[in-house]
């Protein structure tokens, strides 16, 4: 197995909540300089993954990161349709009390940013121990492109949150001064 010694020791440490240094796109575009095409496939797998789910095979990390997210789906899914008392097909998914109770505290969240935030935080744990004993290797840059794409979600969803409480504020501001102009 190849190791690449000098992209992984460029590359920003990353944290859950902190804008990260690079963007997905620039660390393909720095990890193209010096991977394997074969290598560089498993990168960008784990870059599309959340966009177009899991290529088979490429990496051993992606898959049991994408095993745990299946299994978060599905608790997701049943959970919601008990709470709507609809009948739920149980998918063939392999059950895993960790993804249940990630499902499980994501469901008794009062608000979908809570709820998602809960599964973000999931995600990055296990991505973490999904890294151990990876240093230099492909695999270290797979995990790192998975911990990149969830905080770049976070951002995303900080972004968003803010977009949408600058519309409220600035619709409450425009019904306050249209009924004070219609009250003069």
């Amino acid at each position: 197995m190849a190791h690449y010694f000098f992209t992984v020791a460029s590359l920003p440490m990353l944290l859950f909540d902190e804008q990260p240094f690079y963007s997905a796109q620039d660390v393909i575009e720095i990890c193209q300089r010096e991977l394997t095409a074969e290598d560089m496939r498993r990168v960008t797998a784990s870059h599309d993954y959340f966009d177009t789910g899991l290529v088979p095979g490429l990496s051993v990390a992606l898959g049991e990161f994408d095993r745990r997210e299946r299994g978060v789906r599905h608790f997701l899914a049943r959970l919601r349709a008990q709470k709507l008392g609809w009948e739920y097909e149980q998918p063939d998914v392999e059950a895993e009390p960790e993804a249940e109770r990630v499902a499980r505290d994501a469901v008794s969240q009062s608000s979908p940013h809570d709820a998602e935030m809960i599964i973000q935080r999931a995600r990055w744990v296990l991505i973490e121990e999904l890294g151990v004993g990876h240093f230099f290797d492909v695999e270290s840059l797979v995990i790192y492109m998975l911990k990149l794409r969830v905080v770049e979600r976070n951002r995303q969803m900080e972004t968003d949150r803010g977009a949408e409480r600058f519309n409220e504020i600035y619709s409450d501001m425009v019904q306050t001064l249209t009924k004070h102009e219609r009250s003069e």
